[in-house]
């Protein structure tokens, strides 16, 4: 981050450019070809698609953008000295959620499998089992 107050849109690219790699690109992508092998595991999209077709997850993931750009301005006008570790745990984060959901749908297109619905479904297999418990 500059620091000095200045926002460059420029700046801003480079400073999200694995978001943009793995979080807009690969997932975006990958979701697209994956969808094909199976179904999408978060319902908000899975519902935003079936209403408004496949392509409206990039206008979403745009809309995202726009948000993180929002919180990097705020961040950069506050020029305070921690404010740069929470722009690199926020920008490593989102890389971070980007590049595991482009690998869980390689692993869909590929393999067949979903570490994520295999957790999900796992999750939800446990709550019904301990709610016949009471």
């Amino acid at each position: 981050m500059g620091g000095k107050g200045d926002i460059s849109i420029f700046q801003f690219l480079w400073e999200i450019r694995f978001i943009f790699l793995f979080y807009i690109v690969g997932d975006g992508i990958t979701t697209m070809v994956a969808l094909g092998y199976g179904q999408e595991a978060n319902f908000f999209l899975e519902g935003i698609m079936l209403d408004y077709g496949i392509y409206t997850i990039f206008l979403l993931k745009s809309l995202y953008i726009a948000i993180i750009f929002y919180n990097y301005k705020v961040l950069v006008s506050l020029n305070h000295v921690y404010m740069p570790y929470i722009w690199k745990s926020i920008k490593y984060s989102i890389g971070t959620l980007g590049l595991v959901l482009t690998v869980n749908n390689l692993m869909v297109i590929y393999l067949n499998w979903s570490f994520v619905q295999s957790f999900t479904s796992r999750i939800v297999v446990f709550i019904q089992q301990t709610s016949n418990i009471f």
